[in-house]
């Protein structure tokens, strides 16, 4: 009951602490401070960002297995594989032993190619992968026909891929 009456002066003097603590410690102190906050936000940014498409699918080798096969499900060809083992060859040249965060997309391919690619980098390099499915594809639709997919790619030419 004696503080009572001082406890709004002592909340004020413990928010000021709080948040003048770097104006109380002097212009060299507080700079330092900040500059270390500064650091650890920064760190915490990649370095470098890499966008990878997938690697060449079953769709891109035989266009019928649309009307049999959703695109969410395509799996990578032999090539594909081959050209997410290539893509992972590079990767690792480029980063070194730098650490390695991946968003993928949930298809199938996708998920594929991710493997091929992680496959060549150090596990304990690798800090996430996380499945996002804002990374996909235009879609296009399941099971389309074959013989409309060709006139379905000249209109999309006319009037461009973002207004298709």
């Amino acid at each position: 009951t004696f503080l009572k009456p001082f406890l709004p002066l002592v909340l004020l003097a413990v928010l000021l602490w709080r948040f003048r603590a770097i104006h109380w410690l002097g212009a060299k102190s507080g700079m330092w401070l900040y500059q270390q906050r500064l650091s650890l936000i920064l760190d915490r940014r990649p370095k470098r960002i890499i966008l990878l498409r997938h690697g060449e699918s079953m769709g891109n080798v035989n266009k019928a297995i649309y009307e049999t096969v959703p695109d969410n499900r395509l799996k990578l060809s032999d090539k594909g594989h081959q050209q997410a083992a290539d893509a992972g060859d590079k990767i690792k040249a480029l980063v070194g032993i730098e650490k390695v965060g991946v968003f993928v997309s949930p298809f199938i391919r996708t998920q594929e190619t991710a493997a091929g690619v992680l496959s060549k980098l150090d596990p304990q390099q690798v800090t996430f992968v996380r499945q996002d499915p804002r990374l996909r594809e235009q879609e296009w639709g399941n099971f389309q026909s074959t013989r409309d997919s060709d006139k379905i790619l000249q209109d999309r030419e006319k009037v461009g891929r973002f207004f298709y």
